[in-house]
């Protein structure tokens, strides 16, 4: 593996990670506060389908730090779905 191969690597696993758990602070808070109702369906939805397109793709190209974080993503924002189901008004 070269220099610029490891630092594509870094590069990959620090912008996906920052991605994947952007939704991290939204999912303390409700778990928090235990309401949901500002949270828009339509957001969470595009972004678990951009995350799933994502994931098929970096799996065709065999990009393991895509792959990784866009499968977090994925979870993340599933987990706040399901907060919301139950907790909405």
């Amino acid at each position: 593996m070269t220099k610029c191969d490891i630092l594509c690597q870094v590069f990959g696993y620090f912008g996906g990670g920052l991605s994947a758990f952007m939704f991290l602070p939204q999912l303390v808070k409700i778990h928090r506060t235990k309401k949901a109702k500002d949270i828009s369906w339509i957001t969470l939805f595009m972004a678990n389908t951009s995350s799933t397109f994502i994931l098929l793709y970096t799996i065709q190209i065999k990009s393991t730090p895509l792959a990784v974080t866009s499968s977090i993503s994925i979870i993340i924002r599933f987990i706040v779905m399901v907060y919301k189901f139950f907790l909405d008004e």
